[in-house]
């Protein structure tokens, strides 16, 4: 089920997916409930983070600050001892990464720009 505002650029959607939309000129969210609301707080947040703790991201970069936002929505209304145990938790059952070794000697992603 995918749910989003009455844009033409989702009408598409339709074809393929369960597809239910809220028109925002009209509503804030449907009497069945149907809203995307949720989407467009991430999305707030994503882009905040992007100009005010990062300062911009590169491209090649982006699932993995996706990640990272997602994770931080996940745990938001955690304590801070459940957000650093989950975390130590994920990095000591983790094996060495492939993406990030060797980072700080210069070894970037493969299709990271030259420049």
């Amino acid at each position: 089920m995918i749910e989003t505002d009455s844009g033409n650029a989702y009408s598409s959607l339709s074809a393929w997916y369960d597809h239910e939309c809220v028109n925002h000129s009209k509503e804030y969210c449907r009497d069945d409930g149907v809203n995307n609301n949720q989407a467009e707080s991430y999305n707030g947040r994503l882009r905040r983070a992007e100009y005010g703790t990062y300062h911009g991201w590169r491209p090649q970069y982006l699932a993995f600050y996706a990640a990272e936002m997602a994770w931080r929505e996940d745990i938001r209304f955690v304590s801070i001892r459940s957000k650093f145990e989950d975390v130590f938790g994920k990095i000591f059952q983790s094996d060495i990464s492939r993406t990030w070794r060797g980072y700080n000697q210069g070894h970037r992603l493969g299709f990271e720009y030259q420049g």
